[in-house]
């Protein structure tokens, strides 16, 4: 079993990762959801979440995204609340999760 194959199984058995699961995925779409579907929801809701504190409103209403600047705010993201666990990114835009840290 690779490194990542014993995190994805340790937060996968979060209480937080089989509540979206088993109660929120379920009961939006009525099946179970993909593998690592869990991982793409935590990505999108960091995006989103950078989204909402670097946008800007343009003079014609508008939505301006500052690509640097979310990038930025992306890459320094700690302790975010995910459903696979807290989320720190390093400068890289990697995830910053050790096994022990999945557990506490």
């Amino acid at each position: 079993m690779s490194a990542f194959d014993a995190w994805y199984k340790a937060a996968s058995q979060l209480r937080s990762d089989r509540f979206w699961r088993q109660h929120t995925y379920q009961n939006r779409f009525g099946v179970s959801p993909a593998a690592y579907a869990d991982l793409f929801y935590d990505a999108a809701s960091v995006m989103l979440d950078k989204i909402t504190h670097t946008a800007k409103l343009a003079s014609d209403g508008g939505l301006v995204i500052d690509r640097t600047l979310l990038a930025h705010a992306v890459r320094a993201t700690t302790n975010f609340k995910g459903v696979t666990g807290n989320i720190t990114l390093m400068a890289n835009g990697f995830r910053v999760n050790t096994l022990a840290r999945i557990h506490r």
